[in-house]
């Protein structure tokens, strides 16, 4: 998609956005809405975030959304959806943390004051 995306192909940008919305799973999701959070694909990130309102619970259990490529705005995207009502609290702000965690460097602590907040 990024090159698609680069070089102006739409129907292959088309073409990946249709291949990455059947092949969407718990496990693949987070790094699929990043792309099209940034692509700016809004059908392929309107099925991730239907997948994540009906899998929200098992995806937080695979801890993809702690990746340290899982930016802000994914984070935001899931944490403002529906789905956050079928998890706990609890659940949540661990998930949040564990994010926060590895998006902090020791090293940058303090050039970024609000993840090392969380911790």
């Amino acid at each position: 998609m990024q090159l698609a995306h680069y070089f102006e192909m739409t129907t292959l940008r088309t073409r990946c956005a249709e291949y990455l919305t059947n092949t969407l799973s718990k496990d693949n999701v987070i790094g699929v809405i990043s792309s099209a959070l940034l692509y700016q694909e809004e059908s392929l990130a309107e099925a991730c975030r239907a997948l994540i309102l009906r899998q929200l619970p098992q995806i937080l259990a695979t801890e993809t959304l702690s990746a340290p490529s899982v930016t802000v705005d994914v984070l935001c995207s899931v944490l403002d959806s529906e789905a956050t009502q079928t998890v706990s609290e609890l659940d949540l702000y661990k998930a949040t943390v564990a994010w926060a965690r590895n998006q902090t460097d020791p090293a940058t602590a303090m050039e970024r004051p609000m993840y090392s907040a969380l911790i």
